[in-house]
């Protein structure tokens, strides 16, 4: 006797079955989809609150100092580019800095008509995210700060000579990043502690959640916008 299994296809499937069926698997994708997502953010990145004022206008950028910043690392991307802002390691505590500078790198901080600017290999390098003081008395030569970074950076080239080339000027060591503070004025960074290896790199910022954004905004545009993709890219 042979037994059969017997499949009986429904042909006559109605509008309102069709609709169904589609909302529905378009319902489930949409869950995989948010699902990884959140999955991947939490697993990825760490949340930390910018506090004070050394990455200001970046951070901060509000009146009074009732809420903050936060922005989420990626603890697994240690790409990093010039301008990236990253966190690094003290001793003491982890600091939010941008990068200016790689191994091999010459820094320093020189002065150029009324103002001091950063210098990288020769050339002068217009920042354009620094702070500027537009206070009316606050003269020329004090406007970016960088006159607080370039006093700093001589104390650091005067204790660490052996850090120096022959024209008395900072060489990033190997394996090594130099950052700086968007705040010039107001910023202990690489000017104080000297450059930074690679192992007190903790990740670069990938996200920021301004004090004025809901969680809602965040992270609809996270997921919708397909910002995650980013995240998944740079764990490669």
């Amino acid at each position: 006797m042979n037994t059969k299994n017997v499949f009986k296809f429904n042909n006559k499937m109605t509008i309102s079955k069709i609709l169904l069926n589609f909302l529905g698997n378009v319902f489930f994708v949409y869950a995989l989809v948010i699902s990884f997502a959140l999955i991947l953010f939490s697993s990825v990145t760490i949340d930390c609150q910018v506090i004070g004022k050394s990455m200001y206008p970046t951070f901060n950028n509000y009146v009074g100092n009732t809420k903050l910043d936060e922005v989420f690392v990626n603890v697994y991307d240690k790409n990093v580019a010039y301008g990236d802002i990253v966190v690094v390691s003290t001793e003491s505590e982890d600091i939010i800095k941008r990068v200016v500078g790689f191994s091999g790198d010459v820094i320093d901080i020189i002065r150029v008509e009324n103002e001091y600017k950063l210098e990288r290999n020769g050339q002068v390098i217009e920042e354009k995210y620094i702070n500027y003081d537009y206070s009316p008395d606050v003269d020329a030569l004090h406007k970016n700060g960088m006159i607080e970074t370039f006093k700093q950076l001589n104390n650091y080239k005067n204790e660490n000579p052996e850090k120096l080339n022959a024209d008395g000027k900072l060489v990033v060591e190997e394996n090594s990043i130099f950052v700086l503070g968007d705040n010039r004025g107001d910023s202990k960074d690489s000017s104080v502690y000297g450059c930074f290896s690679y192992k007190k790199l903790v990740g670069k910022v990938e996200l920021i959640k301004y004090y004025n954004t809901s969680d809602f905004a965040f992270y609809y545009d996270y997921i919708i916008e397909g910002k995650f993709i980013t995240t998944f890219l740079n764990l490669f």
